[in-house]
């Protein structure tokens, strides 16, 4: 986990405030600096370039997402700890919209390996772990178990992507807490192993 200065995580805030309000094609350095009061030398002390303030945005979202998986622990049935996982994440979302349009629009960057292959680990290391939750309800007998492993993590994320992403393109203007709410009844359902 990267220990980040107070100027920097001021400078991720505002470098995810003007991907929200004004898209990623505006986000410059020389922008960013305009908005934060300070010229793009005094910028380049504390990151090296866009690339890398873009870098450190996606990173912040992983500690945020390596945090909620270790807090998702706390729980004890399967299910919970997922509940809790696409919960968090959507109530992070809600605070930073910008993390949706970079996380979910891996498409848009500029062709930098570094970035996509960030964006790919962060996508495996949920991958891994959500499966891996959903294997042990398995076990344990609380996900049904007559559907693998990473078809139900499919159908799962599957649909949280699909939630986020509308709300993206609906400018934010859903309540996004209470569709997932909705949502999650009926995964919860389809995950559920059936009483006989």
């Amino acid at each position: 986990m990267r220990q980040w200065t107070k100027r920097q995580k001021e400078i991720i805030e505002f470098a995810i405030k003007i991907i929200v309000e004004e898209g990623l094609d505006n986000f410059t350095t020389k922008n960013l600096a305009l908005k934060l009061g300070i010229s793009e030398a005094a910028l380049y002390r504390h990151f090296d370039g866009k690339n890398e303030i873009i870098s450190s945005i996606l990173e912040y979202f992983e500690d945020i997402a390596r945090d909620t998986l270790r807090l998702a622990n706390k729980f004890n049935k399967s299910i919970e700890k997922l509940r809790f996982i696409f919960k968090t994440r959507a109530e992070n979302f809600v605070r930073n919209p910008g993390f949706v349009i970079l996380i979910l629009s891996e498409e848009i960057f500029p062709p930098d390996p570094m970035l996509t292959e960030k964006i790919k680990n962060i996508m495996l290391m949920n991958k891994d772990n959500i499966e891996k939750i959903i294997q042990d309800g398995q076990k344990n007998g609380e996900i049904r178990n007559d559907i693998d492993k990473e078809t139900l993590f499919y159908m799962v994320v599957g649909s949280f992507r699909f939630m986020i992403t509308r709300w993206r393109l609906m400018n934010f203007s859903f309540d996004l807490i209470q569709i997932f709410n909705k949502l999650w009844e009926g995964l919860e359902k389809l995950l559920k192993k059936e009483e006989v």
